[in-house]
């Protein structure tokens, strides 16, 4: 089966093959200081670094990791913001 067969067979209450994988949403989502783990270990280059949840620190993983994890389940989020288009938050990286 395929992500979206796998999905779609969850749904109508069918036995998928495996169970799906989720990552990126606010319920499954990763923080900040802990997505670029992955992505320095398998050397993938995220540029656009954006923020499903900017009040839990959480990350929109890019679609390169999403692929090589095989995750199945896409995250859709809305257009609209809660903040301006031209906004940039300021980030205290306390880990490091």
């Amino acid at each position: 089966m395929n992500s979206r067969e796998r999905v779609m067979a969850t749904l109508n209450h069918w036995e998928p093959d495996m169970v799906q994988i989720d990552l990126g949403g606010n319920q499954s989502g990763i923080r900040t200081t802990a997505y670029k783990y992955p992505l320095e270990y398998l050397s993938i280059e995220d540029k656009d670094i954006r923020y499903s949840d900017f009040v839990q620190q959480l990350t929109c993983p890019c679609e390169e990791l999403l692929k090589r994890l095989n995750i199945d389940i896409r995250w859709l989020c809305p257009t609209a913001s809660l903040l301006p288009a031209d906004y940039t938050p300021q980030v205290e990286d306390r880990y490091q």
